[in-house]
């Protein structure tokens, strides 16, 4: 047993050293999330003039486990949370929070995100990777240049992008084919692969992609189009597989063009899909209907200033929260496949678990031109060609 005076000791001196340096004596694991609302942890607050109602900042969002509305827009924590706790880290701040301990890294995800400046009250993914190129030069004032990047490069990359790019391309293209969807992608999974070797060429190697959700499954959508519970709405549906299988393809082009980086998928299409489809299987009562929400499918006005929504007694029993966010439980289960994986290959090649504890010494950046579609391989398959649906609502 190790003496105690000793442990004393030890443990004044890192503390001291703290004061001095904020940058020591932490857990070695260092964390970057980079997102939409599904990954916010209270970024928007900030962004928006000071008054302005957000739901996601009032009860009953937090209720579960906060037992107060934290910006989260779910009852309780995100995947990110989950996953510092499995680190036995503190949760990962906002990267606007004023004052906070970005030690251990920072969550730039914001609500209402995507890949293009299209919505004012949120950080899109490129100023999402400007943060954190000012973060990083932070760091490397702090703790010199060949530790910084040493902690760059093991540090893991999250990120959940996209979702938003077709909310708002469903909504202005309702009628589009499949032709004009192909086409859109590219421009999305274009600039997608541009902020990424942005990353890389601040020192990130080890990153988890989360692809994009079975937009049509969600309670929002169902909603929208007036649907059985049972039944997704096609057209989002599609378009999102769409975007997945090409999703693949980029990721394994990056992959192959940035020396020394690891990339790994976490299947979130699929993940979702079975717990909507199946909810009794993974512990839940209801899959196609939200906890807090108004309309048919409680989809919406969670929140909202008015009151006008119904809350259900137990969000432990519900996949969604709200029309397009999970509750706390249903977030757990999605970290815990990140974390250790599930059947199916949902996570591949690496679990978020792996990853942590790869070892990556920084490298000289090299870089080669990425193209467009082509066939791919390395990662969990999904089919490469959606044809729709003969009936698409």
């Amino acid at each position: 047993m190790a003496n105690p005076s000793y442990l004393l000791f030890v443990i004044g001196l890192c503390v001291s050293v703290i004061l001095l340096n904020p940058f020591t004596c932490y857990a070695n694991y260092y964390f970057f999330i980079f997102g939409d609302s599904l990954y916010d942890v209270g970024n928007n607050q900030y962004l928006v003039e000071p008054g302005r109602y957000i739901s996601a900042y009032h009860k009953p969002y937090g209720m579960t486990f906060f037992n107060h509305a934290t910006g989260r827009f779910s009852d309780g924590r995100t995947p990110p949370d989950f996953i510092a706790s499995k680190l036995k880290l503190p949760f990962i701040p906002p990267i606007l929070e004023p004052g906070a301990d970005f030690s251990n890294g920072a969550s730039f995800a914001s609500g209402g995100a995507g890949v293009f400046d299209t919505f004012s009250e949120a950080i899109y993914f490129g100023k999402q990777v400007e943060l954190f190129k000012k973060l990083s030069s932070k760091w490397k004032a702090q703790l010199g240049e060949k530790e910084a990047n040493k902690r760059l490069a093991n540090a893991v990359y999250l990120i959940s992008m996209g979702g938003n790019n077709y909310f708002s391309f469903i909504t202005n293209f309702p009628h589009s084919n499949q032709s004009e969807h192909l086409e859109y992608i590219d421009t999305v999974l274009v600039e997608f692969k541009k902020e990424i070797k942005n990353i890389y060429d601040i020192g990130g190697r080890k990153f988890m992609i989360q692809n994009v959700s079975p937009l049509g499954c969600m309670p929002m959508y169902k909603q929208r189009y007036n649907i059985n519970t049972d039944v997704c709405a096609g057209r989002p549906l599609v378009l999102t597989k769409l975007h997945n299988s090409q999703l693949i393809i980029a990721l394994e082009e990056l992959k192959s063009s940035l020396t020394g980086s690891v990339f790994s998928l976490f299947d979130y299409h699929k993940a979702l899909g079975d717990r909507v489809n199946d909810p009794a299987k993974y512990g839940f009562k209801v899959g196609g209907t939200s906890c807090c929400g108004e309309g048919s499918h409680r989809a919406g006005s969670c929140g909202h200033v008015t009151n006008d929504y119904e809350l259900c007694f137990n969000p432990n029993e519900y996949v969604f929260f709200d029309g397009g966010h999970h509750t706390d439980k249903a977030n757990g289960q999605f970290a815990e496949l990140m974390w250790n994986g599930g059947p199916n290959n949902v996570v591949s090649p690496h679990t978020l678990k792996g990853l942590f504890h790869l070892e990556i010494l920084p490298a000289t950046t090299t870089t080669t031109k990425t193209s467009s579609r082509k066939s791919g391989s390395g990662f969990n398959k999904q089919e490469r060609n959606y044809d729709f649906p003969s009936s698409i609502i």
